[in-house]
């Protein structure tokens, strides 16, 4: 996996009518007082939808026939977060700006405005109603990296990892909520299928604005069989620092890829990670919560809620909402899933 930095990099990196190819821009927000949590993508050509298994069996699509919009709001309960909003629509054809300043799929869309991103939504649910909102996700600093070279099958974009975020969804039942938070927004694009990738971990967090440190993000994967990790962290000034292969202790294999997305009652993901080295972050402890529900679950998929333990120089401590993901794409090929994908997808003209 290759990884980039900053806006510069959120333009179009592949051409919507060459075969196979992908790319998404994704916002993410938990509300300042961590009762919601709000995910929209958009895709030019849709990975996790029957386009993958297309892939696989040599058809050759265009992105351009597989464009999409994902939106779901999770509101937070005695036992976790419970789905308030969903849709997930994939149509033929949408807009794309080279710059990446402009894209629109559907009836929404996001302009970016300087270090802000604008995001206008209005998505059919899966049966009745729609949701719609108007967002601004504005980005308290752009970071400043050079790139770390990798395999370009697969590109990650670290666009804008602290946002602002307020704006304003009425859901399908027509109840308003008034969202304001803190929130992320990256950016992936390559080229499909996933062969030598057995699964991927991601997980962001925030932590209070006050402290040295005041985020988190970590992306482990496998690169043929040896995992791989890379850990960004950053400071109330904006000051970045990534580790590469962050030493990382695990209560449990968290790369055993046939455990992972076994039902079970323990958690699914636990790690600490330490090994800052002259970082104000001393450790880490992040895992998905015993008893909590989700907010996506499939058989190659999951979104969780995450609680992250940080520890920092001096003594403080927290404890955060996060958001994090693990993804096993091997599972979309099979013939039982890829039809029902359908069941949560709805293709739209």
């Amino acid at each position: 996996m290759k990884i980039l930095f900053g806006a510069e990099n959120d333009g179009l990196h592949i051409s919507p009518t060459d075969p196979n190819g992908y790319e998404w821009w994704y916002f993410d927000a938990v509300s300042d007082d961590e009762r919601y949590v709000l995910v929209v993508i958009f895709f030019l050509g849709t990975p996790m939808s029957p386009y993958y298994k297309a892939v696989v069996d040599g058809k050759n699509p265009v992105p351009n026939d597989w464009c999409g919009v994902f939106v779901t709001l999770h509101e937070r309960t005695r036992s976790g977060y419970a789905e308030r909003a969903y849709a997930y629509n994939v149509y033929k054809g949408g807009a794309f700006a080279p710059d990446g300043a402009t894209v629109a799929v559907g009836g929404s869309r996001f302009v970016r405005e300087g270090n802000a991103w604008n995001l206008s939504l209005e998505e059919r649910g899966l049966w009745l109603g729609a949701v719609r909102g108007n967002l601004s996700f504005a980005a308290d600093f752009l970071p400043g990296h050079t790139p770390i070279p990798g395999d370009e099958a697969h590109t990650w974009v670290c666009v804008a990892p602290d946002c602002r975020v307020s704006g304003d969804l009425t859901l399908a039942s027509g109840e308003a909520v008034r969202f304001a938070g803190r929130g992320y927004h990256d950016h992936n694009f390559g080229r499909l299928p996933w062969m030598d990738t057995p699964a991927w971990y991601w997980g962001r967090t925030h932590f209070a604005r006050d402290k040295p440190v005041c985020g988190l993000i970590q992306y482990s994967w496998f690169a043929g069989s040896e995992p791989r990790r890379v850990v960004l962290t950053w400071t109330p000034t904006g000051a970045t620092t990534v580790t590469r292969n962050v030493q990382n202790s695990t209560d449990e294999d968290d790369f055993d890829v046939a455990q992972l997305f076994t039902r079970r009652k323990r958690p699914i993901f636990h790690s600490t990670i330490k090994g800052f080295g002259e970082s104000d972050l001393q450790s880490v402890k992040v895992s998905q919560p015993i008893g909590w529900s989700g907010l996506q679950e499939s058989p190659f998929y999951s979104r969780f809620p995450l609680v992250t333990e940080a520890r920092f120089a001096g003594g403080g401590k927290g404890s955060y909402i996060g958001i994090g993901e693990l993804f096993r794409p091997v599972g979309l090929t099979g013939e039982i899933m890829s039809v029902a994908l359908w069941t949560r997808i709805r293709r739209r003209s």
